[in-house]
């Protein structure tokens, strides 16, 4: 099996997070690792198991022994890091948001395309199991009327609610949530398992991507990500929010 190199640009929480999902992949290898000071590299090139370390993006994008790159450093630098990589003829997968306004989305979508390579915005819920069915049924259903759905983190709650919703206690219901159970319309669950990790997702997708020859993902687009930089724009414009990259 062929694997894709990948360069890691970021050292910090995130790299770590991701990087426990990606190697879940079959075809993902972490070659090598990039941070400001050597130091940083070094430690998490040694966390890790990762061979190479560098402190300059250039030189690990000229490095031919990567393919590809994630990019997981502060938003403001995603523009500059992508670019160069891009440049350098390196598949780029870049943390959310892809840059700091739509003129940079489009600056980096323009270097994406000219130099023939594959660049996507690391959004993990639109590549999640559960969010792909929801898009091959919702056909199924006829005309959607009303939609509601949460995205939310597991509470310490949760046990004790399903506990006493099954009648297995009679502890009083926790604070500021108590579903109605009454009879309804039909429903179908399509819930289906998760992946063993969050981020498993986005790096199959990105891989899939490069493999199949096709400019971008269909999920994660890159007319996605533009219309989420410049409806972002207007609610700063709108608040009076200016950043240094404007």
């Amino acid at each position: 099996m062929k694997k894709v190199r990948f360069g890691l640009v970021g050292t910090g929480r995130i790299s770590d997070w991701v990087l426990k999902g990606a190697v879940l992949e079959p075809r993902f290898e972490a070659a090598a690792v990039c941070s400001r000071t050597e130091e940083n590299a070094e430690a998490f090139a040694a966390r890790h198991g990762i061979p190479k370390i560098f402190t300059d993006v250039e030189k690990m994008a000229s490095d031919p022994s990567v393919d590809a790159v994630y990019i997981g450093t502060p938003n403001n630098t995603h523009h500059d890091l992508a670019i160069k990589c891009l440049d350098h003829g390196k598949h780029v997968i870049c943390e959310k948001p892809l840059a700091s306004n739509a003129r940079e989305v489009r600056e980096m979508v323009a270097a994406a395309k000219a130099n023939g390579v594959v660049l996507m915005e690391a959004m993990i819920s639109t590549l999640s199991p559960n969010f792909r069915m929801v898009q091959e049924k919702v056909t199924e259903l006829g005309p959607v009327r009303n939609y509601s759905g949460t995205f939310c983190q597991f509470s310490s709650k949760y046990d004790l609610l399903k506990n006493i919703l099954s009648g297995e206690s009679d502890s009083p219901v926790p604070s500021s949530f108590n579903p109605d159970r009454s009879s309804g319309p039909a429903t179908k669950d399509i819930t289906v398992p998760c992946d063993p990790d969050e981020y498993l997702c986005e790096f199959k997708e990105f891989i899939d991507v490069i493999e199949s020859g096709r400019p971008e993902s269909a999920n994660n687009s890159l007319a996605n990500s533009l219309t989420v930089a410049g409806i972002m724009d207007e609610i700063r414009r709108q608040a009076g929010i200016i950043f240094p990259a404007d």
